[in-house]
């Protein structure tokens, strides 16, 4: 009985049948992040790895319910249109919850440099404006894990380009100058000033409430249920495999490593589709100057975000100091 048993467990250890087929079920919500990542991309290289059945199961009820594709955002936000009259929301965009989330990443050369120059200190409130598988071949003889390897990155590639995100770009507007913020809220100590000069790019506003879905929901329904058809015989011929299985795994696990980085790893605003051009930080000790000097560079910024940061009554020399500001952006013509 003992060397039965003994001998099951060399032989499951040894050529583990089941388990790829079991791990393909399980890390979906990876690989919904890991695609969120492209939403603003067209060409979105994801590689297989586990998790891709759990997916295409969760992206046929998305299109069956009509439901909200793109995970939450995990990093809470308010955006805010700059004008004299400010439209505060809150951000419901995973894509900009991201952003915020890693400002402090790909704002770094500009903090930097800021410190350097000695404009602002560390302590102050800141606003910145902004080949496995090819082995088993060559040792076996055997192609079936590069055959099977191949077909499922194809897959993958075939559902992250119809994975039901449209591709987002920014329309043409009549508004040549538009001016958002982004911010934590109170207690936060950044803020994130987007200026947009051109009337065409990516409208923030707009971002936060668009959901990604291209097509009628029957085209989504049928396009989802093809994924799922076909990720469902390749976990059926996945459990097929009786030798070399471990081949099997060292791929799924190299490719999980890469989505896993790619869902959690902080990226670029470029990267997330949203090119930007760094400017400069404004950072003063006090929250008060730094808005005051914010919206002396930026006219309604500061004033946009007021609100959050001082949602009380302003002292009376502050009151006077907002109103000199407004005095001067009507006598330079600034209308927003």
């Amino acid at each position: 009985m003992h060397k039965l048993l003994q001998n099951d467990f060399r032989d499951q250890w040894t050529n583990p049948s089941d388990i790829f087929s079991l791990l393909l079920l399980v890390g979906g919500d990876v690989i919904q992040k890991a695609l969120a990542q492209f939403t603003l991309n067209r060409f979105r290289p994801m590689a297989f790895s586990f998790g891709w059945v759990a997916y295409a199961f969760s992206h046929l009820l998305f299109a069956v319910g009509n439901l909200k594709a793109l995970p939450d955002p995990d990093c809470p936000c308010t955006i805010t249109r700059a004008s004299s009259m400010p439209t505060t929301s809150a951000n419901q965009s995973w894509l900009l919850g991201r952003l915020v989330r890693n400002h402090e990443y790909w704002s770094l050369p500009l903090t930097k440099d800021a410190l350097k120059s000695g404009r602002i200190s560390d302590q102050d409130v800141s606003i910145d404006a902004i080949v496995e598988p090819y082995a088993e071949p060559r040792l076996y003889g055997q192609w079936e894990i590069l055959v099977i390897t191949a077909g499922g990155t194809a897959l993958a590639y075939a559902t992250a380009h119809f994975s039901g995100y449209n591709t987002f770009h920014g329309h043409r507007t009549r508004v040549s100058r538009t001016v958002f913020t982004l911010t934590e809220g109170n207690g936060s100590r950044t803020a994130i000033v987007f200026i947009k000069d051109s009337d065409t790019g990516v409208d923030l506003e707009r971002l936060t409430r668009v959901e990604f879905t291209g097509g009628s929901q029957v085209w989504r329904i049928a396009a989802a249920s093809v994924q799922l058809v076909f990720w469902v015989a390749l976990l059926i011929t996945v459990s097929g495999l009786k030798t070399h299985t471990w081949f099997m795994v060292a791929v799924g696990a190299l490719g999980m490593m890469q989505n896993l980085v790619l869902a959690g790893a902080p990226r670029t605003p470029e990267a997330l589709g949203i090119p930007v051009q760094l400017e400069q930080v404004v950072g003063l000790p006090k929250v008060m100057d730094t808005l005051l000097e914010l919206e002396a560079k930026v006219p309604y910024a500061g004033k946009a975000l007021l609100p959050t940061y001082f949602p009380g009554r302003l002292r009376e020399r502050e009151i006077e100091r907002w109103e000199a500001l407004e005095s001067e952006h009507e006598r330079a013509g600034i209308i927003s």
